[in-house]
């Protein structure tokens, strides 16, 4: 997926980036365990891209235990080069455990 611009660029026409996003995801055992990934790529400055990036991966993994039952076990791996949204944030990598129950 391609987006011109995220949420937080509104406004500032000068500065808005390009973004290229994949999303892979794989289920095993019934839908039970799915593993995924998502990537992002962003270009900062098409005339400077090996010194004006951004990118990162959310890996994450999926167990449902029960129908109504979901825990994830995922991260945020972030880095970036130059200007940027993302700069601020290159070296706050994350990891998560999330819980969702429905009823």
């Amino acid at each position: 997926q391609y987006a011109h611009g995220l949420f937080v660029e509104v406004g500032d026409e000068k500065n808005i980036d390009d973004y290229f996003m994949l999303h892979l995801e794989q289920k095993f055992l019934y839908d039970k365990l799915i593993l995924s990934v998502t990537g992002m790529f962003g270009i900062l400055d098409w005339k400077r891209i090996g010194s004006n990036y951004t990118w990162s991966v959310v890996p994450e993994i999926k167990w449902a235990p029960f129908d109504s039952v979901e825990l994830a076990l995922g991260g945020f791996i972030i880095g970036a080069q130059g200007e940027g949204f993302f700069t601020a944030l290159k070296d706050l990598n994350t990891v998560y455990i999330k819980t969702k129950v429905s009823f």
